[in-house]
């Protein structure tokens, strides 16, 4: 059996399907936006660190690069650098082209794992982001060469916890996911107002054709509208129809009247002659009865043709049209009404 869906449901369930997905769409593009942004600013953040380090190794002109000095700058550079991931402090550490640590920032930093990878392409002058996960929590870590002359002495390595971000982003996926599940019951119900409203005219118009067709009475007419609109058009061909129905049911019923009639009279002679034969009447007249009963057989078979005439003429088909003797015809009518 299959399951009946109205219009109103199915019209208010792809309304709210529609706008599903459109916002889907919407809240995936604003959250792709907000996360590029975040991470578009934590690193610019550890590029400027990264930058104030090397600048700050530059200004001093050493080119050992004491592990002393490193530290005051790094401490300078990372003013408050937090000993907790939750804090969204940087954490700085310069590390020697083989990968030993020359200073560090924190102990956070002194955690922060060391990619080999980044550091040998940051010797070669190229710079690196990664991001690692320490404790639960995920880190954004930037590889950078530390330039002494043209020379890279050094690489720089800075990090970022990346808690708060994470934690906005949190936020900003609660928020869209409860505004979107209010906006779909909102555009549902809103959905079902609009057709239900939609349709009133519509249920309005198939009530008056049930209760037309129910009671039989074609010259009623359904209510129609001036607007010129789908529903308006819509009774008025419902109009139309009904007109057209009424003038069928007219001409039936005439035509029913009028074979009623013009069938009487044919077998009420048919009849009379019938009588006459059992009476066992003069030859001649015998004769006479049996020819009438037979003209009247004839001319029953020709009312009946001429019926088939007429329902072909109602079918549209074309009709040929030619002269007829009038005499002849009022001739045998007056014949007939002389016998009866």
């Amino acid at each position: 059996m299959s399951l009946s869906i109205s219009i109103r449901l199915r019209v208010a369930l792809a309304f709210t399907v529609l706008f599903c997905v459109a916002l889907t769409l919407l809240g995936g593009g604003l959250y792709a936006v907000l996360r590029s942004t975040l991470r578009d600013e934590a690193d610019t953040a550890l590029r400027e660190r990264a930058a104030q380090l090397a600048r700050a190794s530059l200004l001093r002109g050493d080119t050992n690069l004491d592990a002393r000095n490193l530290s005051a700058d790094i401490f300078v550079l990372t003013p408050g650098a937090a000993q907790e991931l939750a804090s969204p402090g940087i954490f700085a550490r310069v590390l020697n082209a083989d990968g030993a640590t020359l200073a560090v920032s924190s102990g956070v930093a002194a955690g922060l794992p060391i990619d080999a990878t980044s550091v040998q392409r940051a010797v070669n002058g190229h710079a690196t982001y990664r991001t690692v996960t320490i404790d639960g929590t995920r880190v954004r870590v930037y590889y950078a060469p530390l330039y002494v002359g043209r020379s890279v002495r050094a690489v720089v390595q800075v990090g970022e916890s990346l808690r708060p971000m994470d934690h906005t982003l949190a936020g900003a996926r609660r928020l869209l996911l409860l505004g979107g599940l209010v906006a779909l019951v909102g555009s549902l119900a809103g959905g079902w107002w609009v057709t239900r409203q939609a349709l009133r005219p519509v249920d309005a118009l198939t009530d008056a054709v049930a209760r037309i067709a129910r009671t039989g009475e074609f010259s009623q007419r359904v209510p129609q509208t001036n607007t010129n609109d789908e529903v308006g058009r819509l009774a008025g061909t419902f109009n139309e129809l009904l007109g057209r129905l009424t003038i069928l049911f007219d001409r039936q019923r005439a035509l029913v009247a009028d074979t009623s009639h013009e069938l009487r009279n044919p077998l009420m002679v048919v009849r009379g002659n019938l009588e006459l034969l059992a009476h066992g009447p003069p030859p001649a007249e015998r004769h006479e009865a049996v020819k009438d009963a037979i003209e009247e057989v004839d001319r029953m078979t020709r009312l009946i043709a001429d019926l088939l005439f007429l329902a072909d003429a109602d079918t549209g088909q074309s009709i040929a049209r030619e002269r007829v003797a009038l005499d002849t015809i009022v001739a045998a009518v007056a014949a007939d009404a002389r016998r009866l």
